[in-house]
């Protein structure tokens, strides 16, 4: 892990303040370019009537001192500065209390002081870096002969990686070749001019809406900065979106809202023919009940636990983990019985969700390509090319959460007989009970967003999960 370096600020008076709980990440880099000065900034404010302390320690190759800490007035605002050395690019740890809302820039100043422009920094978060070899897009990026793109990369991980950049002009020209540049562990790294990094064999001229593709071999983020140098424009771009990556906010969002007062099963009220279990909250089921779950959570429950009708078509099962403990493998499986389809459209089949917003896992299935879409968070999507579900027939299914692997694994058993799998790369190591509950469930309550649709006249039985900690 790097040293710390101390930070160009004052330190605020002491003062009583909530426990730090969660640590964010700023890449800072300052330095002129032309007649401007670039310098990076964080604004923390403090929305709560009691103070907030907030820790800054800056991620640096060079041996330093320790860290320096702030406390922020109730309903106040404190702007960090001077952050790094010219021509020093560090990544700025900040460890706070939860009601701490952080902010980043980069202001370009005159030499009188006088600002220019700016533009917002991306606070990184540890759940923002993707999958390693995920591919990241970053847009609008240009080079003429008073701008320039400066590249970012930020590794939250212990080990180092490589990442590979290719850079696009607006027309899919490329300019030059790929260029593998070193990540150091839970660092940052700047590519300054990246458009001209690939040494095209042709003059580059002037580039506008150029695009970088970046793979990484870690888990990684990545973002970019347009710099002139005469400060009159500053912009920033972070990755784009995929238009697949709507499928994981559908689900969510009916996850999360479309169950008001259904508590999972284990705290909620039998339904018809649980007869005496906590087994859901109604419906006609006979089987399922109440899990029983050995030392460290695993449990099986025989028999139909959902038979999905338009009022009852959701289930959730509380995982009683050891708490504290990391998990380094759990496998869920179950069978489906499909019987119709609900519409052309998403069918909503299980998921695996840590109650603070973490997705491990959510599997949807697309009626008209009868195709498999394996979600792993972040936007991050594995599918296969469709054709494997039918109307009218029984499925054996089986998903295995690897930590050691990084993978997922779904696979799918037709007749006994091992008919597809669909695996990727895991968004979310940290498999573990936390002050949240770790959640498996199936279906949805209600069509959600007009596309993602519950499986009414489903049959789910004979759940079986096992849980293996480190």
């Amino acid at each position: 892990m790097r040293k710390a370096a101390v930070l160009g600020f004052a330190v605020l008076a002491a003062a009583l303040a909530p426990p730090l709980h969660a640590t964010v990440y700023v890449p800072v880099g300052n330095g002129p370019l032309g007649a401007v000065h670039y310098a990076t900034e964080v604004v923390v404010t403090n929305p709560e009537a009691a103070p907030g302390r907030v820790t800054a320690t800056l991620l640096s190759p060079a041996p330093a001192p320790a860290s320096s800490t702030v406390t922020v007035p109730a309903h106040g605002t404190f702007v960090l500065s001077g952050l790094a050395p010219d021509g020093v690019p560090g990544l700025l740890a900040i460890d706070g209390a939860p009601q701490l809302v952080v902010t980043a820039r980069l202001v370009a100043r005159g030499a009188d002081g006088r600002v220019l422009s700016g533009a917002a920094v991306p606070v990184v978060a540890e759940t923002s870096p993707v999958a390693a070899g995920s591919v990241l897009h970053l847009q609008g990026l240009e080079r003429t002969g008073r701008t320039v793109s400066r590249l970012g990369l930020v590794n939250l991980g212990d080990a180092p990686g490589q990442c590979a950049v290719a850079a696009f002009r607006a027309d899919g020209t490329a300019l030059g070749g790929a260029v593998q540049v070193a990540v150091p562990a839970l660092g940052l790294i700047e590519v300054d001019d990246v458009l001209a990094a690939g040494r095209a064999a042709s003059p580059l001229g002037r580039i506008s809406e150029a695009r970088l593709e970046v793979t990484c071999d870690v888990p990684a983020f990545a973002w970019a900065a347009v710099l002139s140098k005469n400060g009159a424009r500053t912009a920033t771009a972070t990755p784009g979106s995929a238009v697949g990556a709507a499928l994981a906010d559908g689900i969510d969002k009916s996850r999360s809202e479309g169950n008001p007062g259904e508590p999972p099963v284990g705290g909620g009220t039998g339904g018809n023919g649980g007869n005496g279990g906590n087994g859901g909250t109604g419906g006609t089921n006979p089987g399922g009940g109440t899990p029983k779950p050995d030392a460290n959570g695993s449990f099986s429950l025989p028999g139909v636990f959902l038979d999905a009708k338009p009022d009852d078509s959701y289930r959730a099962y509380d995982l009683a983990l050891r708490p504290g403990v990391r998990y380094k493998r759990l496998t869920v499986e179950f069978d489906l019985f499909l019987n119709r389809w609900q519409s052309s459209l998403f069918h909503a089949v299980t998921g695996l969700r840590r109650a603070d917003k973490t997705l491990y896992y959510g599997l949807i299935l697309r009626a008209d390509r009868a195709k498999t879409v394996l979600d792993l968070g972040q936007g991050q999507l594995a599918k296969d090319n469709g054709g494997l579900w039918q109307e009218g027939t029984n499925y054996h299914l089986r998903t295995t959460y690897d930590v050691e692997s990084r993978q997922v694994t779904l696979e799918v058993y037709r007749g006994g007989n091992r008919v597809a799998v669909v695996s990727g790369q895991m968004t979310a190591t940290d498999l573990r009970q936390t002050s949240r509950a770790v959640r498996i469930d199936f279906g949805i309550a209600r069509i959600a967003d007009g596309a993602y649709f519950p499986p009414v006249g489903w049959r789910f039985s004979n759940l079986q999960v096992t849980a293996v900690p480190f």
